[in-house]
This record gives structure tokens, C-alpha cells and sequence, in this order.
């Protein structure tokens, strides 16, 4: 007897549409290359958006080992995002990469949103005030190419760890 399936794919999870792009960096040593993970689009409000994020890590990470870039930047600029947790997994994009450098572009319609995960949710501190997020995309990529520059990682930024 044959099992009964299902066809299932990422798109069906998500309206939010995305793009990759490759941006060169000429590096100190040699050329980096630098993906830019791009969402549009509506992130649902609280759990029912659940799945955009679902949908948005495993593409932002997909895209991550694919291309294997040096830095990343994920940009939410053209995302609306009022409120979900998940969304911290987003954020998150590339991170168990370690060695690359990340950062994130907010706009208009998530940037208070994206503050409040940063903050805490009663905080009215900025989005940007956190080191790797940015209000455009040019300084983000300022922001990654510096640290490549540097040779800095991410686990650099974090410092040190607890054993």
C-alpha cells in the first residue's frame, strides 16, 4: 500500500516575496562576496505569522550555504511587520555561520517592530541603535565590509563565552 502524500513547498507558507543579490567587495587580501537576502511584502501579525518566518529563515538560509558568501545582509525594508516573535529567527539569518559577518536593513513599516525584539516590548529605543542594523542599505554595507576589512567575525562582536 502506497503512502498518501502530499506535495508541500516553501512558497505555499508565505506571501512574502525575496530576492538574493551578490555585491563584490575587493577586500584587503582578495575579493569578498557579500549577499544581500531581500523581503517584501506583509508579515502577518503575531502567530499567524509563524510561517512567513518559517518561510523567510529556511530562504534566508538556503540562500546562505547556496551562495556561501563572506558577509550577510538581510533586508527587511520593504517588509510591513507590527509584531511576532519568530521574527527573531529572521534576524538570526546566517548566524551558525559565524565566521560572517551580518546585518540588517529596516524600514518605515518594521522598524519600531524590529526595536521592540532588540529592547524589550515595551521599549521605545530605535531599531538602529543596535551596532548591525541600519536604515539603509548602504550602511549595512559599510557596516560588513568594515568587519571584513577587519577580519572581525560575529563571534568577535559577541565576545566571550561561558563554558
Amino acid at each position: 500500500m502506497a503512502p498518501d502524500l502530499q506535495q508541500v513547498r516553501l512558497e505555499d507558507l508565505s506571501d512574502v516575496r525575496y530576492s538574493f543579490w551578490i555585491g563584490k567587495h575587493p577586500g584587503k587580501q582578495y575579493p569578498r562576496d557579500v549577499l544581500v537576502i531581500r523581503f517584501e511584502g506583509t508579515y502577518r501579525i503575531g502567530s499567524e505569522g509563524n510561517p512567513d518566518a518559517a518561510f523567510m529563515v529556511a530562504i534566508g538560509n538556503a540562500g546562505v550555504y547556496a551562495f556561501n558568501p563572506d558577509a550577510i545582509i538581510t533586508d527587511l525594508s520593504a517588509l510591513t511587520y507590527e509584531w511576532g516573535d519568530e521574527m527573531a529567527g529572521v534576524m538570526d539569518i546566517g548566524c551558525d555561520r559565524r565566521n560572517k559577518p551580518t546585518s540588517l536593513v529596516v524600514g518605515s513599516n518594521c522598524r519600531q517592530a524590529i526595536g521592540t525584539l532588540c529592547f524589550g516590548v515595551n521599549s521605545t529605543n530605535d531599531a538602529c541603535e543596535r551596532e548591525s542594523i541600519f536604515d539603509s542599505l548602504d550602511d549595512a554595507w559599510k557596516y560588513v565590509t568594515k568587519l571584513l576589512d577587519e577580519e572581525r567575525t560575529w563571534d568577535d562582536l559577541l565576545g566571550p563565552k561561558d563554558i
